[in-house]
């Protein structure tokens, strides 16, 4: 959930999926992007790419400490942590989108590794479940 002050003192609540779709119609106009071979991937990408936050977006927790609505950056981070594999799950039919999708994800991520409440095991990772 995207939070912002509303001009009537109150909160404007915009979901992830939401600004995935805005992003996307944005990029449909980029003209660098009109003749890419992986065009309709990486718009696919952009317009998937928080689709894995339609289920925490649909029932926003709510921040104590700060009276109000969690946004992305402050919800819970077992929140932040399903989000994802759920968003590359759902492009399993195109991977090169879930592929881009997962790379947003770890970009966006990156900072928090250090950080033991992120990535409390970290030679556990969600990505080595079910490997041999």
């Amino acid at each position: 959930m995207i939070v912002r002050p509303a001009d009537d003192g109150g909160l404007l609540l915009i979901t992830q999926p939401a600004h995935a779709s805005l992003a996307r119609t944005v990029m449909e106009s980029c003209v660098p992007l009109a003749e890419h071979p992986r065009r309709a991937a990486i718009l696919h990408a952009i317009g998937a790419h928080d689709n894995g936050w339609a289920e925490e977006d649909a029932a926003p927790e709510f921040d104590p400490a700060g009276r109000a609505v969690a946004d992305f950056v402050h919800v819970a981070v077992p929140v932040r942590h399903r989000v994802w594999p759920r968003a590359v799950a759902a492009l399993a039919s195109d991977p090169w989108a879930a592929a881009l999708v997962a790379h947003h994800a770890i970009t966006v991520y990156d900072r928090y590794r250090p950080d033991p409440e992120w990535d409390p095991d970290p030679d556990e990772h969600h990505c080595n479940q079910g490997l041999a």
